[in-house]
C-alpha cells in the first residue's frame, strides 16, 4: 500500500481544491483555468489584496508552490507562494518581500513578515498563476498592491 501510495502521490498534489467547498469537493479543471489566466497574463498586470506588513520593494518574482520550488529563492527575489506556515520560515530570510494567495492580517506569513520586517500582501487569488519567476514586481504592503512592472530596454 505504501508503495502504491508513494506512486500516486504526485498525481495527489497536483490536484488543487477550491478555497471553500459545500457538499463534497470538486476538483478545479486547471487547464481551463490557466487558459483564462493566460490570456489576462498582460492586460491585468496589478492585483489588490490584504496589505500585512508595510513597505514598498521592486525585485524579481520567485513563484513556488512548493518548499522544493522556494528552495532555488534568490536573495532579494519577492516570494509569491500559496500559503506559508512554518516551514516557509528559512525562505524569509533570503527573500524581499511576501505575496501570498490566501491568507490574513494574524496567519503565519503575515506575522512572519512584520517579525523580518518584509513587505507582506495577502489574499492575492492566482497570484502564482499570474506571475512567475523572473517577473520585475513592484509589491506595495501598506496599500495591498502586487503589480507586474515593464522590463525596462
Amino acid at each position: 500500500k505504501a508503495l502504491h501510495r508513494r506512486r500516486l502521490h504526485p498525481q495527489k498534489m497536483a490536484m488543487e481544491f477550491p478555497r471553500v467547498s459545500e457538499g463534497r469537493p470538486q476538483r478545479i479543471d486547471l487547464s481551463a483555468r490557466q487558459t483564462a489566466v493566460g490570456k489576462t497574463r498582460d492586460a491585468e498586470p496589478v492585483m489588490h489584496g490584504t496589505p500585512v506588513s508595510r513597505g514598498v520593494i521592486v525585485g524579481r518574482a520567485r513563484v513556488a508552490r512548493t518548499l522544493e520550488e522556494a528552495d532555488a529563492i534568490e536573495p532579494g527575489e519577492i516570494l509569491v507562494v500559496p500559503y506559508t506556515d512554518v516551514g516557509w520560515a528559512p525562505y524569509f530570510v533570503r527573500a524581499s518581500g511576501l505575496a501570498t494567495e490566501i491568507g490574513g492580517t494574524l496567519s503565519h506569513g503575515a506575522v512572519v513578515a512584520r517579525e523580518y520586517g518584509l513587505p507582506a500582501v495577502v489574499n492575492l487569488p492566482d497570484a502564482t498563476r499570474r506571475f512567475k519567476t523572473g517577473d520585475l514586481l513592484r509589491l506595495d504592503g501598506t496599500t495591498g498592491e502586487l503589480r507586474r512592472l515593464p522590463e525596462a530596454g
